[in-house]
């Protein structure tokens, strides 16, 4: 990112993965990403649409964030209209 932190990003799908593989709750697990320099999650909006204000205290206490992509960084192909 130009002239911001550069982001260390986990997906938030094997988060869920490592809490039942670990037998680990997710609040440990979050702590443990957090621990090891993930600061932002890659995650689906059905994720965050299903427990919202779960999510959003979990990341916040975890001082973690939802990666995004600047929008003048993402390049779409064209598109053809038939």
């Amino acid at each position: 990112i130009p002239g911001g932190n550069p982001c260390l990003s986990g997906f938030f799908d094997h988060i869920l993965e490592a809490e039942e593989q670990c037998g680990k709750s997710l609040p440990q697990i979050l702590h443990s990403v957090r621990q090891a320099g993930v600061t932002g999650l890659e995650m689906r909006l059905s994720h965050l649409l299903e427990k919202e204000q779960q999510i959003a205290g979990l990341l916040s206490e975890n001082d973690l964030h939802i990666s995004r992509h600047p929008v003048n960084s993402i390049v779409l192909p064209p598109v053809s209209v038939i």
